[in-house]
Protein backbone atom coordinates (compact mmCIF):
# COMPACT_ATOMS: atom_id res chain seq x y z
CA UNK A 1 0.00 0.00 0.00
CA UNK A 2 1.46 3.69 -1.13
CA UNK A 3 1.53 6.29 1.35
CA UNK A 4 -1.48 7.76 -0.71
CA UNK A 5 -3.86 5.07 -0.22
CA UNK A 6 -3.31 4.75 3.35
CA UNK A 7 -3.77 8.83 3.25
CA UNK A 8 -7.24 7.55 1.21
CA UNK A 9 -8.56 4.90 3.80
CA UNK A 10 -7.68 7.48 6.69
CA UNK A 11 -9.24 10.53 5.05
CA UNK A 12 -12.36 8.13 4.10
CA UNK A 13 -12.50 6.97 7.78
CA UNK A 14 -12.48 11.26 8.83
CA UNK A 15 -14.99 11.83 6.25
CA UNK A 16 -17.32 8.81 7.81
CA UNK A 17 -16.17 10.36 11.31
CA UNK A 18 -17.51 13.85 10.04
CA UNK A 19 -20.64 12.65 9.09
CA UNK A 20 -21.83 10.83 11.75
CA UNK A 21 -21.21 13.73 13.95
CA UNK A 22 -23.07 16.31 11.61
CA UNK A 23 -25.87 13.59 11.10
CA UNK A 24 -26.54 13.82 15.15
CA UNK A 25 -25.87 17.47 15.71
CA UNK A 26 -28.34 18.39 17.95
CA UNK A 27 -30.12 15.00 17.95
CA UNK A 28 -30.81 12.84 21.47
CA UNK A 29 -30.62 9.58 22.19
CA UNK A 30 -34.96 9.31 21.91
CA UNK A 31 -34.43 11.33 18.44
CA UNK A 32 -32.04 8.36 16.93
CA UNK A 33 -33.97 5.31 18.51
CA UNK A 34 -37.00 7.16 16.83
CA UNK A 35 -35.88 7.94 13.39
CA UNK A 36 -34.75 5.11 11.27
CA UNK A 37 -33.02 7.23 8.73
CA UNK A 38 -30.85 8.67 11.27
CA UNK A 39 -29.98 5.33 12.60
CA UNK A 40 -29.18 4.11 8.95
CA UNK A 41 -27.12 7.30 8.10
CA UNK A 42 -25.25 6.61 11.33
CA UNK A 43 -24.46 2.92 11.21
CA UNK A 44 -23.44 3.24 7.34
CA UNK A 45 -20.88 5.77 8.11
CA UNK A 46 -19.66 4.00 10.93
CA UNK A 47 -19.31 0.57 8.72
CA UNK A 48 -17.61 3.00 6.37
CA UNK A 49 -15.42 4.19 9.52
CA UNK A 50 -14.15 0.68 10.58
CA UNK A 51 -14.12 -0.88 7.42
CA UNK A 52 -11.38 2.02 5.96
CA UNK A 53 -9.54 1.23 9.06
CA UNK A 54 -9.49 -2.26 9.00
CA UNK A 55 -7.76 -1.54 5.64
CA UNK A 56 -5.19 0.67 6.64
CA UNK A 57 -4.40 -1.99 9.73
CA UNK A 58 -4.02 -4.47 7.82
CA UNK A 59 -1.04 -2.64 5.92
CA UNK A 60 -0.11 -0.59 8.79
CA UNK A 61 -0.55 -2.35 11.75
CA UNK A 62 0.84 0.41 13.75
CA UNK A 63 -2.10 2.22 13.50
CA UNK A 64 -3.45 -0.18 16.48
CA UNK A 65 -1.38 1.86 18.94
CA UNK A 66 -1.94 5.33 17.17
CA UNK A 67 -6.12 4.55 16.96
CA UNK A 68 -7.35 4.16 20.51
CA UNK A 69 -9.72 1.55 20.30
CA UNK A 70 -9.30 -0.45 16.45
CA UNK A 71 -10.04 -3.65 17.59
CA UNK A 72 -13.69 -2.45 19.04
CA UNK A 73 -14.04 0.50 15.97
CA UNK A 74 -13.28 -2.72 13.58
CA UNK A 75 -15.89 -5.19 15.93
CA UNK A 76 -18.50 -2.73 15.45
CA UNK A 77 -18.50 -2.05 11.98
CA UNK A 78 -18.65 -6.25 12.11
CA UNK A 79 -21.78 -5.99 14.04
CA UNK A 80 -23.16 -3.71 12.65
CA UNK A 81 -22.65 -5.30 9.06
CA UNK A 82 -23.48 -8.70 10.02
CA UNK A 83 -25.24 -8.84 13.08
CA UNK A 84 -27.40 -6.09 12.64
CA UNK A 85 -30.53 -7.71 14.53
CA UNK A 86 -28.46 -7.38 17.72
CA UNK A 87 -27.60 -3.43 17.92
CA UNK A 88 -28.05 -1.97 20.82
CA UNK A 89 -29.17 1.77 20.02
CA UNK A 90 -28.55 3.09 23.23
CA UNK A 91 -24.53 1.50 22.44
CA UNK A 92 -24.31 2.71 19.15
CA UNK A 93 -25.25 6.37 20.93
CA UNK A 94 -22.59 6.01 23.23
CA UNK A 95 -19.88 5.42 21.14
CA UNK A 96 -21.01 8.25 18.88
CA UNK A 97 -21.61 10.89 21.81
CA UNK A 98 -17.96 9.53 23.80
CA UNK A 99 -15.93 7.73 21.40
CA UNK A 100 -16.04 9.45 17.99
CA UNK A 101 -14.50 13.07 19.29
CA UNK A 102 -11.27 11.20 19.91
CA UNK A 103 -11.15 9.28 17.16
CA UNK A 104 -12.22 12.05 15.06
CA UNK A 105 -9.05 14.28 16.59
CA UNK A 106 -6.63 11.03 16.38
CA UNK A 107 -7.57 11.21 12.07
CA UNK A 108 -7.12 14.61 12.05
CA UNK A 109 -3.67 14.08 13.54
CA UNK A 110 -2.60 11.27 11.19
CA UNK A 111 -3.70 12.90 8.17
CA UNK A 112 -1.66 15.94 9.21
CA UNK A 113 1.07 13.89 9.73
Amino acid sequence: MTRRELKKLLWDAADAAGAVSEAVANHTLADYVADRHLRGTVERHLEIVGEALRQAAQEKPMLYQRITGLHEIISLRHRLAHAYADTNDGMVWDIVQNDLPLLRRELDALLAG
